[in-house]
């Protein structure tokens, strides 16, 4: 059988070699998982399938004949079609004009408008945002939503070749089984599908073979039903992941009395009373479907909505202070780092020094910043982190997402919180970087700083948490407190309000 695509000893270089001899063949109808640590050249060997780049060296064959792609038109003349982790989306239009937008329906050179937005609605109903209207604006949908409208956008048309750059990274368990089904759908159907992602049990679910890249070389191709987790990873990083993640075990040492305490707060978007008290020391775990307000309970937390009822205030109960703007949350000690890096998280176009320092700028007596203090800082938390940059002074663009991660990480370590609020903090990292933003967590957490940590991923939560709080449709719903964690009273938890079932699951396994 003639290969969907083969790769012949691609090469590619910039300062350094980024990837080398690399070859790969895919068959019609496979999905191949594509594994790597960030940096490793997964999203440059994408670059250079889709014409984005250039190679250097190797060549390509699509179908059994020569593929040359020079540009991105190129690739999608060829039906190649990809989902990419940066998404693509243009916030200005609708839903409908983003999902179109190559080939909107015309009639005599105008745009048919109904059938523009029959076609969209069915796309919407196939990936599961079917309560998302053609005609939403984009800059109206949260990040889950975007992810799906994304892959929606890349299976609008048929294609021969898919490829997938973390398409789950954003999403829910059920929402990354529905996206994985129609993958399936779409194999079976003679598609192939290249599948790139962090979440090594999802690689192993949904692909036939998996290749693994770590410093621009395959070190294994295998089949998914001939590898382990574990195994990838040591292909991946040399590391051993049990260790790893045992080495970090802590003993939970929460203060007696709440730093963080929320009072039948309620707002536009959470309609329902919260109550809810933080306290030093621990590691706070919020869980939930997408949509059910975990995001919006942070906001909350930081100030960044107007309460209609309700407070939140930061102290012992001696000394309290209201939280009404992430300026007092900031200025009383409270961190956020927010779900999406690149559009609420990093400054563009600035250094790493500069992203970090900016919340935690020292000045002298004469009111001038202190360069020289701030570099050092700034050069300690690089290596303590293990940030992979040239330096304080490389662009942060420049860095992969997970050392991007890492400094916004290092922003609030610099600015020195009492209690640090993360929405999804290891969306889009690699597992080498997991592990040390897993470490940092705990290691806060011993220090006597409240961290609370919103994810998708319930095993992180488990891995991570003392305590667990479950949202669904809006309110909090159950509170688990003791290990070990039954992960199927947290789901049923998460989706009781859909169900009818919220009162029997009030209380959970640990409920205090």
């Amino acid at each position: 059988m003639t290969a969907r695509l083969e790769i012949k000893g691609l090469g590619k270089a910039f300062a350094a070699p980024v990837l080398t001899d690399v070859s790969l063949s895919i068959a019609p109808g496979e999905i191949r998982g594509l594994v790597g640590e960030n940096g490793a050249g997964k999203s440059t060997l994408i670059n250079m399938v889709t014409g984005v780049l250039r190679r250097d060296a190797g060549e390509f064959l699509l179908d059994g004949e020569v593929f040359d792609p020079r540009r991105p038109r190129d690739a999608d003349i060829a039906g190649i079609a990809v989902c990419s982790q940066e998404l693509s989306l243009i916030e200005t239009l609708d839903v409908s004009d983003n999902l179109l937008l190559r080939r909107l329906p015309s009639r005599l050179g105008i745009v048919d408008t109904a059938e523009a937005r029959t076609a969209s609605a069915s796309l919407l109903e196939l990936v599961g945002l079917d309560r998302v209207r053609p005609d939403t604006p984009v800059a109206a949908l949260s990040l889950s939503e975007r992810q799906l409208l994304e892959f929606a956008k890349a299976i609008a048309q048929p294609s021969r070749l898919l490829i997938l750059d973390e398409p789950t990274a954003a999403l829910t368990g059920p929402q990354a089984e529905r996206l994985h089904a129609i993958l399936k759908e779409k194999a079976a159907q003679g598609t192939s599908i290249i599948y790139v992602s962090h979440r090594l049990s999802d690689v192993l679910t949904v692909c036939h073979h998996v290749s693994v890249l770590r410093d621009g070389r395959v070190t294994r191709n295998a089949s998914t039903e001939e590898i382990t987790v574990p195994e990838m990873i040591a292909a991946m990083s040399g590391r051993d992941p049990a260790a790893a993640e045992s080495s970090q075990d802590r003993q939970a040492g929460r203060s007696s009395v709440p730093v963080l305490t929320v009072r039948q707060a309620v707002t536009a978007a959470l309609p329902h009373p919260i109550d809810l008290e933080i306290y030093g020391g621990e590691i706070l775990g919020v869980a939930g479907l997408a949509g059910a307000g975990r995001t919006e309970l942070l906001e909350v937390l930081y100030g960044m909505t107007t309460l209609k009822t309700g407070t939140v205030t930061l102290g012992d109960g001696n000394s309290t202070t209201a939280v009404g703007s992430p300026h007092r949350a900031v200025a009383a000690g409270i961190g956020l780092l927010s779900e999406d890096r690149k559009a609420s998280g990093i400054f563009v176009g600035q250094p790493v020094g500069f992203n970090m320092s900016l919340p935690a700028l020292k000045t002298t007596a004469a009111g001038i910043v202190d360069r020289r203090s701030e570099q050092a800082e700034v050069d300690a938390l690089i290596a303590s982190l293990r940030i992979r940059c040239s330096g304080a002074g490389q662009d942060i663009v420049e860095l992969s997402g997970g050392n991007q991660q890492k400094v916004l990480f290092a922003r609030w370590i610099m600015r020195g919180v009492s209690v640090l609020l993360l929405d999804e903090p290891t969306r889009g990292v690699d597992v080498g970087a997991k592990f040390d933003i897993h470490a940092e967590i705990r290691k806060l957490a011993a220090a006597g700083c409240a961290v609370v940590v919103v994810s998708s991923e319930m095993e992180e939560l488990m891995a991570l948490a003392d305590r667990i709080i479950v949202l669904s449709a809006r309110r909090i719903v159950s509170e688990f407190t003791k290990r070990p964690w039954d992960e199927g009273k947290i789901l049923a938890a998460a989706f009781s309000a859909h169900v009818g079932a919220r009162g029997e699951q009030q209380h959970g396994n640990g409920a205090a």
